[in-house]
């Protein structure tokens, strides 16, 4: 066949520099999700994985790969990706299950770590282009969120694509709820973007306080947890190396159906090639993470989240107003009555008996006294 010679006889070489993946990475994606389907030829499933690879133009790619159109080549790279990012399951949460779990330093009791990325788009021609606009990259984006396994870096679960300029990090993880699928001792890290009382279940990194700074402790731990962090960033940089998530010339729903189909080839290239080197197969590396899952389950547990504070002014305690003719009276309690506590201009006077809004009510009345004795006496001189 034509694209044999393309990839000079599936030499491992090629397949790396040419379709992203090793020739191990290949075989098993292929026997698992593709040979049992008749759908997914091999021809078809290596033209996906060139195109999210190398991204060439359709013209570019009918000639690589021999084809008489460009219609024919579109066809035939689209439909695997489409299948495939709804077929495959490599990415679940039970992934997170095979790390150990560590009860020192701030990433104490972490499970996973979360964070978000944004991908160049073409500038929209219809809608709203201001939500796509991220002033970070100066660029128009979709942004997606992860997270993966502390220690082994397995991605646990992957979000839908979001406009870049319209939505938060944390708000993309309280949209997918991935707090409640968690058991009730569990954390996730993540950076300062996710710091929030409504949430304590993320640990972030000690804040600077206003007009101080921090501690030789509190640096060490900010120190030691990014570096755990990273194992986030690490994948986003796998992620980078495919041309199409760096730039896009098609649709947005095309453009989240293709970066699922990515991250599930970026696991499997984990089970592979993981980005620490873990040998979770060994029979001392499991027996250390059942021992860490049942000791998190006695010693660890979540705070209760605080309640969320009610915006908005206070409600005001209801105070009566007599409008009799010009005069108004301001009515205060029946328990302070004598005239003891009431000056000649009707403030009550008695301290500590009204709150500051009832007071302020009681200054408006005699406020509107004078404007009305003012127009009365401009009347008169006229």
């Amino acid at each position: 066949m034509t694209y044999e010679l393309y990839f000079h006889k599936y030499k491992p070489e090629s397949f790396l520099a040419n379709l992203g993946l090793t020739m191990d990475d290949f075989i098993y994606v292929y026997h698992t999700y593709c040979e049992n389907r008749d759908f997914i030829f091999l021809e078809d499933f290596m033209l996906s994985l060139h195109f999210c690879w190398k991204y060439p133009t359709a013209h570019e790619g009918a000639s690589i790969w021999k084809l008489r159109s460009r219609q024919a080549y579109a066809k035939k790279v689209w439909r695997p990706i489409l299948i495939l990012a709804e077929q495959m399951d490599e990415i679940k949460m039970e992934n997170r299950c095979d790390s150990v779990v560590h009860f020192t330093g701030p990433g104490e009791a972490c499970t996973m770590y979360t964070d978000s990325t944004d991908c160049m788009v073409h500038k929209p021609k219809h809608g709203d282009a201001k939500a796509y606009y991220t002033f970070k990259r100066r660029k128009f984006a979709m942004r997606y969120a992860i997270t993966v396994a502390c220690d082994t870096g397995d991605i646990c679960w992957v979000s839908d694509g979001y406009p870049a300029g319209s939505i938060g990090d944390i708000n993309i993880n309280r949209r997918a709820g991935i707090v409640d699928r968690l058991q009730s001792w569990e954390r996730i890290g993540a950076d300062g973007a996710y710091l929030s009382k409504a949430n304590p279940e993320y640990r972030c990194p000690h804040r600077k306080p206003r007009g101080g700074s921090l501690t030789r402790k509190q640096i060490e731990e900010n120190n030691e947890f990014g570096h755990k962090r990273t194992i986030v960033e690490n994948v986003f940089a796998r992620l980078k190396q495919f041309a199409a998530m760096r730039q896009w010339r098609h649709a947005y729903h095309l453009h989240i159906a293709t970066t699922r189909f990515i991250f599930q080839l970026l696991q499997v290239k984990q089970r592979f090639r993981p980005i620490r080197k873990i040998y979770k197969n060994s029979l001392e590396y499991t027996i250390r993470v059942a021992k860490s899952w049942q000791q998190a389950e006695k010693t660890c547990f979540r705070p209760a989240s605080q309640p969320k504070k009610k915006r908005g002014r206070p409600k005001r305690s209801r105070s009566a107003h007599e409008d009799n003719g010009d005069a108004h009276q301001v009515v205060v309690s029946s328990d302070t009555d004598s005239d003891d506590n009431i000056d000649e201009k009707g403030l009550n006077l008695q301290p500590n008996r009204f709150s500051a809004h009832c007071v302020g009510e009681q200054l408006d009345v005699i406020s509107r006294r004078r404007r009305r004795r003012q127009r009365k006496n401009m009347r008169a001189k006229k």
